[in-house]
């Protein structure tokens, strides 16, 4: 799409030319310029949702990431046996990660993903 290859050609140019680059405010940047040309699927009034998304995203990460490195800390980072504890929460923490970001695909995913499961289908994908 437009968005992607403007984006990417922007990511290349300013990487090559030694500027600090966020591939998210590309994006982003060329999504409005998409909506608003006017002759897209992109429409003008879901920019609010799209701006408060962009605001609430990295906000919401630390919290998440700070609340994480607590937990870390708390259970594995502060012991003795530090290594071992690490070695063995590291797997759980990915398998978290990695389950939850697989149902928030399969629930809400990009639209060419056929999404008409019924929630208790999502628990039978783990098992």
């Amino acid at each position: 799409s437009q968005i992607n290859i403007s984006s990417g050609f922007w990511v290349f140019l300013a990487t090559y030319l030694g500027l600090p680059v966020s591939s998210t405010h590309i994006l982003f940047a060329g999504v409005t310029g998409i909506g608003l040309v006017g002759d897209s699927k992109i429409k003008s009034n879901n920019f609010p949702l799209l701006f408060l998304g962009w605001i609430a995203s990295p906000i919401i990460g630390a919290i998440l990431g700070y609340i994480i490195h607590i937990l870390l800390f708390k259970f594995s980072l502060s012991h003795t046996q530090c290594e071992k504890r690490t070695k063995h929460a590291a797997p759980v923490i990915m398998s978290i990660v990695i389950a939850v970001s697989i149902v928030l695909i399969l629930m809400g995913g990009h639209h060419t993903i056929n999404t008409d499961l019924k929630a208790p289908y999502y628990a039978l994908i783990f098992f």
